[in-house]
């Protein structure tokens, strides 16, 4: 690159977080007796979308609740006077075979996933449109952050992975005969957003 300066613009930022969360034997066995739905890709989701609601799944639901304002306002620095929630939340069950195809969640702002049990593996970012556009495609000597069409990002059990919900993203199809359990969930915001001067002020309740 001959010491040329090189600007990386408008970066996405998906978070892994630094903190852990074990489930007790009672979310375990909540978790293990769910009724579920057919999904495409051949996975299965809970009947119940709003999972997080149950009483088992509060101790979850105030870490991934305490994960989201950490991405908000310590990541994106949003004031605090806007408050980010946990909207709808469900399970997740890949038997072998099974798979996320690409896809991102409408109707969010914020979304997440936190690995239970079974093989894990990363989720797959993938990029909208390639860098210069779709008129051409291009052999690349070697894959980096500017030419990437996709990232992985690895799965660790017992973390939130959070991301933008407008991104598409993937999982790969389960190798392994153990099922692949996992919990997603959306958010959006209350309180006020935008400022007043510019005529943009936004507020929720």
């Amino acid at each position: 690159m001959s010491g040329a300066r090189v600007h990386g613009l408008f970066a996405i930022p998906v978070m892994v977080s630094e903190a852990e969360y074990a489930l007790d034997g009672e979310a375990r066995k909540v978790i293990d007796t769910q009724e579920t739905l057919p999904n495409r890709g051949g996975s299965r989701y809970s009947k119940n979308t709003y999972i997080l609601a149950l009483p088992e799944l509060q101790g979850l639901k105030n870490f991934l609740q305490t994960q989201l304002e950490i991405y908000a306002h310590d990541l994106l620095k949003i004031n605090r006077e806007t408050k980010f929630c946990i909207t709808q939340s469900w399970l997740n069950y890949s038997e072998r075979g099974a798979q996320h195809l690409t896809h991102y969640h409408p109707n969010s702002l914020v979304s997440g996933s936190f690995y239970i049990a079974g093989d894990i593996c990363p989720i797959r970012f993938q990029r909208r449109d390639p860098i210069l556009g779709r008129a051409f495609m291009f052999r690349y000597d070697e894959p980096n952050i500017f030419n990437g069409g996709a990232f992985d990002v690895p799965n660790e059990k017992n973390k939130a992975v959070l991301f933008p919900s407008a991104v598409e993203h993937s999982v790969v199809p389960n190798p392994s005969g153990q099922v692949r359990i996992s919990l997603a969930f959306n958010t959006f915001f209350k309180g006020p957003a935008g400022p007043r001067e510019d005529l943009a002020e936004l507020i929720i309740n």
